[in-house]
């Protein structure tokens, strides 16, 4: 009988323990919530470092445009750094679910498991967080800033502003146009080339020397404008592949003048996959990848304009 009473006495001994501490935490806990809980201003921000596990991003601001510091910058999603800096603007923080640093693996938010996001205005740290997992009922998060014991439930699914991989960072942007401000579009392939232009209110379509051009089927060629006007990539280049881009001879080239610039695109294959193709954009300059299916849609001859 008294072999059965030891264990169930250490049983209950752990669980008052349990209690004790629970109770002791609870009262520690604020109710009352706390705005702006990084005491951020965004716009000092001209850096942020997002680290996780072994992933670390960093975003720069050079010339008003945001960056993804890589072996090269390459530009960044300006809605995914907005979408950071008004979460973390908009961050509250309220009830303090822990003081106790062995229960910091528990909420991910400990140093191996946590989204450390930092804040810069050049070398100068302004705010940090750590961002853990979500709470079970997935309306908030649990938070805590580094160098400090609490661990807090902030309102919100912050992971998802927060963690991205890589690409989730870049800007799959090649053009971003208003259709009525495309004035002419050449499609130049190794061995010819085509026209279109607009002349007053119809688009003509002609081969180089682009003297004979006839009219334009209008639905087409609204439908290409349209299309092209709004070019996003589907994808980046694999570490594979960067080494093995070539547009020294490019598969169509396509110029672009608009009402006040002139946009220039180049087209390449991948050697390792038929149905990838290289966009090389020069402003800023970048290389993206599109599918067969987008790099089609794209690849137009003189007829594709003309009326059935």
């Amino acid at each position: 009988m008294k072999r059965l009473l030891i264990p169930g006495a250490i049983l209950v001994a752990f669980l008052l323990i349990w209690i004790i501490q629970s109770q002791v935490e609870k009262s520690e806990m604020s109710g009352k919530t706390i705005e702006n809980f990084l005491n951020l201003d965004p716009g000092k921000v001209d850096r942020i470092i997002l680290q996780q596990a072994n992933n670390r991003y960093e975003l720069e601001l050079i010339e008003r445009r945001w960056y993804l510091r890589d072996t090269r910058n390459r530009l960044a999603d300006s809605m995914a750094v907005k979408n950071v800096l008004d979460a973390a603007v908009e961050m509250k923080a309220g009830t303090v679910v822990s003081q106790n640093p062995e229960r910091r693996q528990e909420f991910m938010v400990d140093s191996l498991n946590g989204n450390l996001v930092q804040f810069y205005s050049g070398e100068r740290l302004l705010s940090q967080i750590i961002i853990g997992k979500m709470s079970p009922d997935f309306s908030s998060s649990y938070v805590r800033i580094p160098g400090t014991s609490e661990v807090y439930l902030a309102p919100g699914q912050l992971s998802f502003n927060f963690s991205r991989q890589r690409a989730q960072w870049l800007d799959r942007t090649i053009l971003s146009l208003h259709p009525e401000n495309i004035d002419e579009v050449d499609f130049i392939y190794p061995d010819r080339a085509y026209r279109i232009r607009r002349d007053s209110n119809r688009w003509l379509v002609a081969k180089k020397p682009y003297t004979d051009a006839v009219e334009t089927d209008s639905l087409k060629t609204v439908a290409f404008l349209n299309r092209l006007s709004r070019l996003s990539a589907n994808e980046f280049p694999t570490a594979d592949e960067s080494g093995s881009i070539n547009f020294q001879t490019p598969l169509l080239t396509l110029r672009i003048v608009s009402a006040d610039s002139l946009y220039q695109l180049e087209f390449a294959s991948s050697p390792l996959d038929s149905l990838r193709f290289f966009c090389h954009r020069f402003e800023p300059d970048d290389t993206l990848v599109l599918s067969k299916t987008n790099f089609e849609s794209l690849k137009k001859d003189f007829a594709s304009f003309l009326p059935d």
